[in-house]
């Protein structure tokens, strides 16, 4: 029991029973293994490596190779004018109607472009980096929430084990207090009264133990979820190893500098540098794009489709360049939005640096509190316990009222309750104070 004696069950070297019992750590890598949202997350990762693999590809060559062949059952026919057939100084003869082309055509051609220069292609690289490392920041965001999930579920199995513990016990107790009051009673020296209430007292423990065991279960299948397992392939879990020097709960390191560098703050720093940089590329959308294209090609022309021969290769090459002249001041709008969401990044920032300010000094005092109610309530159910032996054997001796010694029993049922409440207090204090400080 973490609670008998009144001090931690400690064990400085483990049997081997114990060395296959389930600990903190092992319980947060299971959990961070098993979680679906980390997985995603995780996939997601993989996602922005490729949307910047997607750019560098777009960078590269184009190259296509074409087909077609077209028939031409009605050829298109065009009007020479006269004067083109009229020999000089002769009259002028009447216009001719005149058909270009073949009833069939067929041709192959290869086509080539390369972007010689892309004004957007640094800019648009450098947003896709700050995505994939924003993806990351995310994913350190999420394992961190993860495991604190896991650890909280981690000690309420643990510290349900000791309230079952502590049920069982009170039961006995109750049960013995109850045997003692029936015996007095036949010896005429208790009321029937006193027996009455001493087998409530001892009913009351039982729904209580019933009530406790079943919360445990839940517990135990909690944490079994969390780590993709079934309740009954949960192992036993491992003592804790509670530290409570006061030096661990100051820390040397200020706040703010702490809260400077938790994930918050760099998760909005990317989006930040996103923004900013979105505002720089459309500013560079109005830059001209000089492209390198070319052709070669080979075209049969002919009118009995004879794809053996009459075929006629031509090629070119060249220099494209394309720039917006107006846009309706489209791109200049987007960088404004662009601009403005930076505002909002910059004002998060310092929202979000006061916030994780104020947390970490919050942390540190609820687990000072928290320490100071876990020592005192050490001391009241040291003092509880040592109170009731004296009574116990006071009242077995005939030296003690019935009612004196049941009060004696719900001063040290109380006094149980608080240290096992304090010390969830404590446990939870110490987990929040770590993730606040980035330690986690």
């Amino acid at each position: 029991m973490l609670l008998s004696g009144i001090a931690i069950a400690w064990i400085a070297a483990p049997n081997p029973a114990q060395s296959q019992a389930l600990t903190l750590d092992m319980v947060l890598e299971k959990a961070v293994a098993h979680n679906y949202d980390l997985k995603n997350q995780m996939v997601k990762e993989a996602i922005a490596d490729n949307e910047l693999e997607k750019l560098k590809a777009a960078r590269q060559p184009k190259i296509t190779l074409d087909g077609d062949l077209r028939v031409n059952p009605l050829l298109q026919t065009s009007i020479i004018p006269g004067a083109a057939f009229t020999p000089p100084g002769q009259p002028v003869v009447d216009d001719r109607e005149v058909k270009f082309g073949t009833l069939f055509n067929a041709g192959f051609g290869l086509n080539a472009s390369y972007a010689l220069w892309d004004p957007t292609y640094e800019t648009s690289s450098a947003i896709l980096q700050e995505q994939r490392r924003a993806e990351t920041t995310t994913l350190q965001q999420q394992t961190i929430d993860v495991k604190l999930l896991a650890a909280e579920a981690f000690y309420a199995v643990l510290l349900q084990q000791e309230q079952e513990a502590l049920a069982t016990s009170r039961l006995q107790r109750a049960q013995d207090l109850r045997n003692v009051a029936q015996q007095r009673f036949e010896y005429g020296t208790a009321l029937a009264i006193d027996v009455q209430k001493s087998e409530l007292d001892v009913q009351t423990a039982r729904a209580t133990l019933t009530q406790t065991t079943n919360n445990l279960k839940r517990n135990r299948l909690q944490l079994a979820r969390l780590i993709g397992l079934s309740a009954g392939e949960l192992p036993t879990l491992a003592p804790l190893a509670i530290n409570t020097s006061p030096s661990e709960i100051e820390s040397p390191v200020p706040a703010a500098s702490l809260a400077a560098n938790r994930l918050e703050v760099k998760a909005e720093q990317h989006l930040l540098s996103i923004n900013r940089q979105q505002q720089t590329l459309e500013s560079k959308k109005y830059l001209p794009r000089v492209d390198l294209y070319g052709n070669i090609s080979l075209q049969h022309l002919s009118d009995d489709f004879a794809v053996w021969e009459r075929w006629f290769p031509f090629a070119y090459m060249g220099l494209r360049a394309s720039f917006t002249l107006y846009d309706g001041r489209l791109k200049a709008r987007n960088s404004e939005n662009y601009r403005l969401r930076s505002i909002i990044n910059q004002q998060n920032l310092s929202r979000i640096q006061e916030d994780l300010t104020y947390e970490i000094e919050s942390a540190s005092l609820d687990l000072s509190n928290a320490l100071s109610q876990y020592e005192a309530a050490q001391l009241t159910l040291r003092n509880a316990r040592d109170v009731a032996a004296v009574d116990r054997v006071q009242y077995e001796e005939g030296k003690l009222l019935f009612s004196e010694r049941r009060n004696t029993e719900f001063a040290l049922r109380e006094a149980e309750s608080q240290l096992l409440g304090s010390l969830q207090q404590y446990l939870i204090a110490e987990l929040r104070k770590r993730k606040a400080e980035g330690k986690f």
